[in-house]
């Protein structure tokens, strides 16, 4: 996005964030490469913040939320196997006694809900 944007310009990016906790990161990195095989990491805000910044790009904006999803379509769209969506479904299901993911699991409707963090970046090619 560096390369192809002019000085002064403007780069967008959007993506979900992984806790700065290293373990908690881990283990949400785990779930979602289990439910989602094409998912690498999910990097922690200020990995990404360093990132842009290694690669030029100077900070505007930061907006972050908390997304509240629900589990069973979150796995769905993946169409993770079933052996996988089972181990997705037991890792959160322990993160209800102690969030060790930081997904912050609850239960809702019979249903069990978790939190994603997204963030938006704007940032200004210097």
């Amino acid at each position: 996005m560096y390369r192809v944007c002019r000085g002064g310009g403007t780069v967008a990016v959007e993506d979900l964030y992984a806790h700065e906790n290293r373990e908690r990161a881990e283990r949400c990195n785990r779930i979602e490469q289990l439910r989602d095989t094409s998912h690498t990491r999910a990097l922690a805000l200020s990995e990404l913040i360093a990132m842009l910044g290694r690669a030029g790009l100077e900070v505007e904006s930061i907006h972050s939320e908390r997304l509240i999803t629900a589990m069973e379509p979150w796995i769905a769209s993946a169409q993770a196997t079933p052996e996988r969506a089972a181990e997705v479904r037991k890792l959160l299901d322990e993160d209800m006694e102690a969030d060790r993911s930081g997904m912050q699991p609850f239960r809702h409707d019979d249903s069990i809900h978790f939190i994603q963090r997204i963030a938006a970046i704007v940032c200004r090619k210097v």
